[in-house]
């Protein structure tokens, strides 16, 4: 998984990689796709690859990032982050902005945007492969579910996440 996002952060758009809005960082859509291409290129060959890079529906990606934005959060900033994340990505799991690899492009912008938000996250790929039924089960629903969401945050919980490790 660091393979991944070290890859990811090397072909990122040098300009709006990411923009604040009430002081929550979000990656751009550029940084969305970087992502999924990058998986694209990681899973080339492989029994379950990732065939076509370019997006399917771009305004269900942007879609995603809006909702993460504009979803109502009360609470801590790590209460906030953790909710915006767990709607990310719901959203993109669900949203099909691609072809094919949703889920995990969904996942490494998920684990992406918690760490730009300062949660020192250390999710290897093994630990990835047994999160995969939790990303089919919210894959299955339809968008905007909250049982969806829920899940996503109890899931959270019982991670060891450690938020404050970044600076800015």
């Amino acid at each position: 998984m660091e393979d991944v996002l070290t890859k990811v952060f090397h072909e990122m758009p040098a300009e709006q990689v990411f923009f604040r809005i009430g002081g929550v960082l979000y990656p751009s859509y550029d940084v969305i796709v970087s992502i999924h291409k990058v998986l694209v290129s990681v899973y080339q060959g492989v029994e379950d690859e990732i065939r076509v890079a370019e997006p399917l529906h771009v305004a269900n990606i942007e879609f995603a990032i809006k909702a993460a934005q504009y979803m109502g959060v009360d609470g801590s900033q790590e209460a906030i982050i953790r909710a915006k994340a767990a709607c990310l990505l719901e959203r993109l799991c669900t949203a099909h902005g691609f072809y094919d690899g949703n889920k995990r492009t969904a996942y490494v912008t998920f684990i992406l945007f918690l760490m730009i938000n300062g949660c020192a996250v250390h999710i290897s790929m093994s630990d990835y492969l047994r999160h995969v039924q939790l990303l089919k089960r919210v894959s299955s629903r339809k968008s905007g579910s909250k049982q969806s969401v829920q899940e996503i945050l109890h899931w959270l919980d019982s991670q060891k996440l450690v938020f404050g490790k970044f600076s800015e």
